[in-house]
């Protein structure tokens, strides 16, 4: 008697015993037919990559012994490579081979946000003072100047090098690997004034440090 993909047979003592039996499951249609694609994903890839070798090679070959140069081999060149960045990419993806960071983007995204912000800040500044118009340059260094604005990361104080230099808060934290979300957390965040950790105007950082940061302003 066969349930299913097992089998049952009776002992001699009529007690049922189930035998496992290897049944070839149906290979469903959506998978063929994504191993069609990706077989012809990967040739079209090889077919680019050597067609791309052998046209540039000859086109070389041709301008140095016969002074004659294929004008399609650039635009055959150009598709190939675009075939190798875009189909490539994709065949990579699927493999799980396409470089990647696990990383959370800080800096560019802060700093970007923190500068589009001061220049918003700078630009209304400056149309205010001079009646709604388009600020020139020179107007804009003079709004800019001294100029304080909120930005993520906190306040933003143009307060050093006669106002052209910022300063702004800081934090410290200690990193520690977080095995749930499988990814290195900040712990421990410690967070410090802009005043706290910058000299006062006109004194070097060096010095500012060595006299034992005389004027901070730590909370």
């Amino acid at each position: 008697m066969r349930i299913g993909a097992m089998e049952v047979v009776l002992t001699d003592a009529g007690e049922p015993i189930a035998l496992s039996r290897n049944v070839a499951s149906p290979v469903r249609p959506e998978i063929t037919l994504l191993r069609f694609v990706d077989l012809a994903a990967e040739s079209l890839i090889v077919a680019a990559l050597l067609g791309e070798l052998v046209l540039v090679l000859a086109n070389v070959v041709a301008r140095v012994y016969f002074h004659h140069s294929f004008l399609w081999t650039d635009e055959i060149a150009r598709l190939a490579l675009s075939i190798l960045a875009f189909i490539g990419g994709a065949v990579a993806y699927r493999r799980r081979d396409h470089a990647f960071v696990r990383v959370h983007p800080v800096q560019a995204a802060y700093r970007m946000s923190q500068a589009i912000l001061g220049l918003k800040s700078a630009v209304e500044k400056a149309m205010a003072k001079n009646g709604g118009k388009k600020p020139s340059t020179d107007e804009l260094v003079a709004a800019m100047t001294g100029l304080e604005w909120q930005s993520p990361g906190g306040l933003i104080q143009m307060k050093l090098a006669d106002g052209h230099q910022a300063i702004q808060p800081i934090a410290f934290s200690r990193t520690k690997y977080n095995p749930d979300a499988k990814r290195v957390d900040l712990v421990d965040i410690q967070y410090f004034a802009a005043e706290c950790v910058n000299p006062p105007p006109g004194i070097k950082s060096l010095d500012w440090i060595k006299g034992g940061m005389q004027g901070a302003k730590c909370n």
